[in-house]
């Protein structure tokens, strides 16, 4: 949000898209409802810019990734296209999530954010190379 010139002031909404199932995943994946909100009252604190991650075709569309300070959440921001696409098959998601292991990100969240002038679309995920000890 920092670097998209967006800050607690400049927020005028924020839409979470389908908030009950997301929970649900949320719970599922070990993530307790403060630490998904990333200090919605100043985020520019809580997130920084994530280099050298993403695709090239990520870089190539200008896609902005954020990582929480703590390094527990990956924010991306995404096209309205591609969350529609993603809350079509979330309810397969988490019945595929909740069978065991699985190498599938770890959607945590995604939203709508209006700051007065400009919509944008963001995923929230679980770093899963968070958890992994370095060597």
């Amino acid at each position: 949000l920092l670097l998209s010139g967006l800050s607690s002031e400049t927020v005028k909404s924020v839409q979470e898209f389908c908030p009950e199932k997301f929970k649900l995943l949320r719970r599922q994946s070990g993530i307790q409802r403060s630490t998904h909100r990333l200090g919605r009252s100043c985020p520019e604190n809580c997130v920084q810019p994530l280099t050298g991650g993403g695709s090239r075709g990520a870089a190539r569309r200008g896609t902005l990734f954020l990582l929480s300070r703590d390094g527990r959440i990956i924010l991306k921001e995404e096209s309205f296209q591609a969350i529609q696409k993603l809350i079509s098959i979330l309810d397969e998601y988490q019945l595929h999530l909740a069978q065991g292991p699985s190498l599938l990100p770890r959607f945590i969240g995604a939203y709508r954010v209006y700051d007065g002038k400009t919509v944008t679309h963001w995923l929230l995920m679980k770093n899963v190379l968070n958890d992994v000890p370095t060597t």
